[in-house]
């Protein structure tokens, strides 16, 4: 029986699959002496992971390789001994086909030979002619001689059938051994390609959370590098306030001074009467009362020989601002506010008007707890050098009359809108202004 031609096999749709999965793993991952570099123990074992992963899907890749190749060749060899199983099918029934014609014409031969009514025996005997008897004699040899060559055809029909039908089923067995080889490498190629597609999950979690890990170790190093600076912030601010207490200690020691200069002096010209006398004694009180309240009231002095720390600016550094509501800033950004203030009262009537202004460190302190995302740093704002103010009556609103008004003329007494500030800035506040000179 002819057997029945097959379809061409087609190598599984999942080799292809798993290929794509470790080209994507690659891909994610990178090399893996970049997880290595980290030094902090947990990403330290994920790198570790990684790399393992890394290494067994190179194994499963070749492994991939080599079995897709030989599914290819068993393909091929399949192919062939089906082709090889068609060609011997194909000789068994050309073969078939020529023993029954020639049995066909040796049955031919066979009836020519004895054609006739009667036997030729009886009919050369009946007749006496030697010649008859002779040519009797001729037949008998050639119808012998058509029947030994008839069987000696038949013998080489039998065996070449038989021939064959061995072939036929030899390469039957072939093919059933070569189908059922490639069946098994397709069942290892797919057991394979299961398996990279597991290690490909396993290498993809384990990416992720090597990312996270290494995220979570660069902001723990970014905290304590914050918490460092702001360690050395304090204490530099510390340093700073025991430098202005220890000025405004000698200062304190210099007027203590000059009051027993002044007392001394007043008592010389008294004629030594200075702790006698309601008169004289009522005059020098006064008079060092009056020098002592001067010099610890006094403001508006230059700023650079009475403080450097912001927020801890000296109180005769600073000025009230004529819009009052006891508002101070540094000696020349007052005057300089003063007289943009009085520019806005000649020109609409009102002066401007004032929400804040020097902020001790104190304050900033309170401030920065209360509005953090308004707030600059404690030490850092504007406000603790006496050289920002925030506004209202308007200006606190970008396009406002006061607002374009500040823009306008703002700049022309040394007070502008930093850029971060402005409408479009990193931090928009339309109220914050500040002097720079």
């Amino acid at each position: 029986m002819r057997p029945t031609r097959p379809t061409r096999p087609t190598r599984p749709t999942r080799l292809l699959a798993a290929t794509c999965a470790l080209l994507l793993g690659s891909l994610l991952l990178g090399a893996p002496t970049a997880a290595a570099a980290v030094s902090k123990p947990e990403s330290a074992s994920l790198a570790s992971q990684v790399a393992a992963l890394n290494a067994r899907i190179d194994q499963v890749s070749a492994e991939l390789a080599a079995g897709g190749a030989a599914y290819e060749a068993a393909e091929q060899e399949l192919q062939r001994l089906t082709q090889s199983q068609f060609a011997a099918g194909a000789d068994h029934d050309a073969l078939q086909g020529q023993a029954a014609a020639s049995r066909d014409r040796l049955a031919g031969l066979a009836r020519a030979a004895y054609k006739g009514g009667m036997p030729p025996v009886v009919t050369a005997l009946l007749s006496g002619d030697p010649r008859a008897v002779s040519d009797l004699a001729y037949v008998q040899k050639s119808v012998n001689r058509v029947g030994a060559s008839r069987n000696e055809i038949a013998r080489d029909l039998d065996a070449q059938n038989a021939e064959a039908v061995r072939a036929l089923e030899q390469s039957a067995a072939m093919r059933a051994a070569a189908l059922a080889s490639r069946q098994a490498l397709d069942g290892q190629v797919a057991d394979l390609a299961e398996k990279a597609d597991r290690l490909t999950a396993e290498l993809t979690d384990a990416a992720s959370r090597l990312e996270q890990a290494r995220a979570a170790e660069q902001e723990q190093a970014r905290l304590a590098e914050l918490a460092r600076l702001r360690a050395a912030d304090q204490e530099r601010v510390a340093g700073q306030v025991r430098e202005i207490q220890r000025q405004q200690a000698a200062a304190a020691a210099a007027a203590a001074e000059q009051q027993r200069a002044a007392a001394a002096a007043l008592q010389q010209q008294s004629g030594g009467n200075f702790g006698g006398g309601a008169g004289g004694g009522a005059g020098a009180g006064a008079l060092l009362g009056a020098g002592a309240g001067a010099f610890a009231g006094a403001g508006c002095r230059p700023a650079s020989p009475y403080g450097e720390a912001n927020g801890f600016l000296s109180p005769a550094s600073l000025c009230l601002l004529a819009s009052g509501g006891g508002h101070r800033l540094r000696t020349d950004a007052g005057r300089a506010f003063d007289a943009l203030s009085r520019a806005r009262q000649a020109a609409t009537g009102a002066p401007l008007c004032v929400t804040d202004s020097y902020r001790s460190y104190p304050e900033q302190v309170d401030v920065f707890k209360r509005k953090p995302e308004l707030a600059a740093t404690p030490g850092r704002s504007q406000h603790g050098w006496g050289l920002a103010v925030d506004l209202c009556g308007g200006v606190q609103t970008f396009g406002s009359e006061a607002h374009v008004w500040m823009q306008l003329n703002a700049p022309r007494y040394g007070w502008i809108h930093p850029g971060w500030a402005r409408a479009g800035g990193s931090r928009p506040e339309a109220w914050h202004w500040e002097y720079v000179g």
